[in-house]
């Protein structure tokens, strides 16, 4: 086998997300000897003499600057010497294609980080997505597969077993000190709000993915017999002003960070948009709400826990069964609301997105029974800083990998 000299992780951007937070911890093994990043964006604390930027421009999903981003990440992969002796580590859809074309191109070795459920991804997405024959082909030509999740794992074994030698799962990691620290902070104009009032949060992206019309049209009909209770969503995308649309047609009062509402304890669900800080939230909630169509390894549930926050939670592929429950029980059917110490796994929804002011389905009615059921008895639970988890294991699980 050549021996590996240089090992760069190639990510589209270091704009935010769990895959890149996930990159910014990693980042700080000495095996990695540079950061690639398709897009010139950084919110992370990652030294910038680690992180090389390979374009100047962001896409925003349009063809033309995205084909001036492959040629342009190509050129420089050759001027930055990758060969045979060079391991790229691939993060995201399209470093993961350009990392399989470096390969044929440089003959260097190329491992996939799989951060989603592809398949879960593939039939409940509405945009581009990998087709079937396309994926196949990447797994086939990858050196390694990293998975985030045990499910993930599994289905991608199952679907395409000729891979399975390839595969090696590494769990994502939190820097559980700092999550506790930063959850004492008290940096939020909103901070009032959430300390005397029982709030409800969901934290994640407001796109289709993340199901939050789910939460907004099960919190209206418990506002209604507790007024006291408050939801807050932390998260900003393509859905947002539909879901600020939807929560005013059903008469809820609310309050939308973009329209610069001045920030008082009489509205009943408050559009706060990213956070620099979500741990504060995670602390004072009542409960975190988690009904996501599909995911990976979802952060923001296992951070909750850290936080000591209940959970309730679909049983969406992947992330959220092994969490709650273990690794050892993904074939649990889940058809009603289990409990678990940590909340409520609840069936999965099916992605159908339910904008009006229609009856609750049947899912959302086991839904509202939960967390019923949790605003009046209080669980055991305070801490989810379980070992597997932790940032140690994160960083030992990939020091391993790497040197292999």
């Amino acid at each position: 086998m050549d021996e590996i000299k240089k090992t760069f992780i190639l990510v589209n951007s270091l704009g935010g997300g769990g895959a890149e937070r996930q990159i910014s911890y990693i980042s700080q093994l000495q095996e990695i000897d540079k950061i690639l990043c398709i897009e010139p964006t950084l919110i992370y604390d990652i030294p910038k003499n680690k992180i090389i930027f390979l374009t100047n421009t962001i896409s925003n999903g349009k063809l033309v600057p995205k084909i001036f981003q492959v040629i342009t990440v190509l050129y420089k992969l050759k001027k930055l010497g990758v060969n045979k002796h060079t391991h790229l580590i691939c993060f995201l859809q399209l470093s993961t294609i350009l990392g399989i074309v470096a390969k044929y191109l440089f003959k260097c070795k190329t491992t996939l980080s799989i951060r989603i459920n592809p398949f879960a991804h593939a039939q409940n997405t509405d945009g581009i997505s990998l087709s079937g024959r396309f994926f196949k082909f990447l797994l086939y030509r990858a050196d390694s597969i990293v998975p985030n999740s045990f499910d993930t794992a599994n289905d991608l074994t199952k679907h395409f077993p000729f891979i399975k030698n390839k595969i090696q799962t590494i769990v994502n990691g939190y820097d559980v000190e700092l999550i506790l620290q930063k959850s004492k902070e008290v940096d939020s104009v909103f901070s009032e709000i959430l300390m005397n009032n029982t709030c409800l949060i969901n934290i994640g992206r407001t796109d289709k993915q993340k199901g939050q019309w789910h939460i907004i049209r099960i919190f209206n009909e418990l506002v209604e017999t507790n007024p006291s209770l408050k939801l807050f969503i932390l998260g900003e995308g393509e859905l947002f002003d539909d879901l600020v649309a939807q929560s005013e047609l059903l008469g809820l009062k609310t309050f939308s960070f973009k329209r610069n509402d001045v920030v008082t304890s009489g509205y009943d669900i408050y559009f706060i948009g990213f956070q620099k800080n979500p741990y504060f939230f995670y602390k004072h909630a009542k409960l975190f709400l988690f009904p996501s169509i599909y995911e990976g390894l979802p952060n923001a549930l296992i951070e909750s826990l850290i936080c000591g926050t209940p959970v309730i939670s679909s049983d969406c592929k992947s992330g959220p069964k092994e969490i709650m429950l273990s690794e050892n029980n993904l074939d649990v059917d889940i058809t009603e609301a289990l409990e678990t110490k940590f909340g409520f796994l609840l069936p999965k929804f099916s992605g159908e997105l339910i904008l009006d002011n229609r009856e609750l389905t049947e899912n959302e009615i086991k839904w509202k029974n939960a967390i019923k059921y949790l605003l009046d008895n209080k669980l055991t639970h305070k801490s989810y800083a379980i070992e597997k988890y932790s940032l140690h294991s994160l960083l030992t699980n990939w020091r391993t990998f790497i040197e292999r």
